[in-house]
């Protein structure tokens, strides 16, 4: 997957914040993701069909350094996402 492909189903997955958002690339199954106040890292593990959830350390805006701050079990109907009619097999 690229990181496009990752935050596409992400979004469509209803899995990313509700609130104002940006994000940028990580990994080819991660995005970063900065909200007001938080800053998180998003990897999706197809295998074990799960989004972890990394949170930064809110006391300093320049670590880089993120603790697991939750992990998503994805559901039957979000990974039909990944096989939408028209699009190809996300792997």
């Amino acid at each position: 997957m690229t990181p496009n492909e990752t935050f596409s189903f992400l979004e469509k997955a209803h899995i990313l914040p509700t609130t104002k958002y940006d994000w940028r690339p990580f990994t080819a199954t991660a995005i970063y993701v900065e909200t007001p106040g938080n800053r998180f890292v998003y990897r999706l593990d197809l295998t074990a069909r799960t989004v972890t959830v990394f949170k930064a350390d809110p006391r300093n805006e320049l670590s880089e350094h993120f603790t697991p701050d939750h992990t998503i079990n994805l559901t039957p109907a979000q990974m039909a996402l990944l096989q939408q009619p028209g699009e190809p097999v996300l792997q």
